[in-house]
């Protein structure tokens, strides 16, 4: 079997012959679709005389080969009908069809270009945006439907590819499209970390510039799919981000005071446990780019064989998300000062993680991975 290597030309749907010898020559091929998924050959060779004369020839052997838009070949053979596999190609996908006939060691080619079928795709997602307040974070599901046109009619069908079309997200805060985030999605759910992609620093400072200056920010995440040479988009989700309001805040903190003031006091407290305890806040501040609370605490606790009261102020400091938390003694009363100096080591101490139950965990699907 001999493969002939053709030199392909895509960017037209003229006929493109080649010969090695003037006097054969393919006079015409058609290349008929009585469907998407099949195609029909026909094709009659020439020998031309010098003097004008022509005469149809049947070559030794005709071989057809068909190529895809990327110049992979999809068939090749001397069938006259052929299986085109149409679900699996782009929307609107050139198909080049070259015929070559051989005749007495001589070869004369010829191509024809049709196109695959007319496709879209209908989406369902759910995004889920942020997990957290880094703004890094996020869950995207997707569920889709793929149509191709039926043929030789207005009307669409549903078909299934093997192979996943090529999606993904751009995502943007609205102030700034020109640093878009790209988030590859291959599966229905997706659990996505910015952090990891390109342009994700400039994504961020966007976000929190426009949180700072106007207190709400619009983040938009456009849906592609590449059904064809270009990405299209097929679907937006828009999200407006708006910071905290001074009682969420406040709200937020009195929690992370309480959570604090448990796990000094299990640090303070005889083995006789507690009888009472109370914790106030005398005054706090919170810093946006840090996320860091700041605030001045009061403990008082009763506890000991004598039902003792202690009283002690210090300074916490603890992310937003119950992380990096630290309190530091500023002063107290004898009693709470004898007990903090017999159990602590410094005026400062580190606290564990006030909200552990609040880590992200991976989706069902990521974890059984």
């Amino acid at each position: 079997m001999r493969v002939v290597l053709p030199v392909v030309l895509f960017l037209s749907l003229l006929l493109v012959a080649c010969s090695d010898s003037p006097g054969f020559v393919v006079d015409r091929i058609d290349v008929q679709q009585s469907g998407w998924d099949s195609l029909t050959v026909q094709y009659v060779f020439e020998e031309r005389a010098s003097i004008g004369s022509t005469k149809i020839v049947f070559p030794d052997e005709v071989e057809t080969t068909v190529f895809n838009a990327s110049y992979d070949t999809l068939y090749h053979g001397s069938n006259r009908v052929i299986g085109i596999p149409d679900k699996e190609l782009g929307d609107r996908e050139a198909i080049l069809v070259e015929v070559c006939g051989f005749l007495n060691a001589r070869s004369a080619c010829e191509q024809r270009t049709i196109s695959a079928s007319p496709k879209k795709m209908e989406p369902s997602t759910q995004l889920t945006f942020p997990l957290g307040e880094a703004f890094d974070r996020g869950s995207f599901r997707m569920d889709y439907r793929l149509f191709r046109q039926v043929y030789g009619s207005e009307e669409w069908e549903l078909i299934r590819r093997r192979i996943r079309p090529e999606t993904f997200i751009l995502a943007y805060a609205d102030v700034s499209p020109g640093d878009a985030v790209k988030i590859p999605i291959r599966r229905s759910r997706n659990r996505f970390n910015l952090s990891r992609l390109a342009k994700y620093r400039d994504f961020r400072y966007q976000i929190k510039s426009q949180l700072m200056d106007a207190d709400s920010v619009s983040v938009s995440f456009d849906l592609y799919v590449r059904l064809a040479k270009e990405p299209e988009r097929i679907a937006s989700d828009h999200i407006v981000l708006r910071a905290k309001s001074t009682e969420e805040r406040r709200a937020e903190l009195h929690e992370l005071v309480e959570l604090a003031g448990s796990q000094i006091l299990d640090r303070l407290k005889s083995l006789l446990g507690l009888r009472s305890a109370y914790v106030f806040v005398n005054d706090w501040s919170y810093q946006p780019l840090d996320k860091i609370y700041t605030a001045e605490i009061e403990l008082h606790w009763q506890g000991g064989f004598r039902r003792e009261w202690f009283d002690m102020i210090g300074l916490l400091s603890v992310r937003s998300n119950g992380t990096a938390a630290q309190y530091e003694w500023i002063q107290g009363s004898t009693s709470a000062a004898r007990r903090w100096v017999s159990r602590m080591d410094s005026t400062t101490i580190v606290l564990d993680n006030l909200r552990p139950n609040a880590e992200l965990r991976p989706p069902e699907d990521e974890r059984r991975r």
